[in-house]
């Protein structure tokens, strides 16, 4: 499941049956398999945008090796050539400059991600714009 929040104010869940550009995990993830999530370079945001990926069984940030939790516009993050940014989640470091833009997860421990969008535009509100889907790696 991923929670769409604006200012900390749950305004969407994305947990819909399978589709383009909906999300297709209606539960947690498995921390075990690498995931990734090709956010486009359009986001309706004015201000930033971030994945945070959180523990189901404490409803906390997940505790990993790297101490990181999320990655956000905010950060350094490695941009691909249409200005889209991949986000990695799994237990597996990605190579090279991908690592930049990686959530480490547990093998083993159920988790969930929130993606917020501080300041939404319009496309967000009125649900034109989709954030595409969490795929299991390659």
């Amino acid at each position: 499941m991923l929670l769409v929040l604006s200012a900390n104010r749950l305004i969407g869940r994305h947990y819909r049956t399978p589709s383009p550009g909906q999300w297709k995990w209606r539960g947690s993830l498995d921390g075990g398999p690498n995931y990734v999530l090709n956010v486009p370079a359009d986001v309706p945001a004015r201000a930033f945008r971030s994945i945070t990926v959180y523990e189901v069984e404490n409803r906390s940030i997940i505790m990993n090796h790297t101490k990181q939790a999320d990655r956000s516009s905010r950060m350094d993050l490695t941009t691909n050539t249409d200005g889209s940014v991949t986000i990695y989640i799994g237990p597996d470091k990605p190579d090279g400059d991908k690592a930049t833009n990686w959530i480490q997860t547990i093998a083993g421990e159920a988790c969930f991600a929130y993606f917020r969008f501080c300041s939404p535009k319009q496309a967000f509100m009125d649900k034109t714009w989709m954030l595409p889907d969490i795929e299991k790696a390659k």
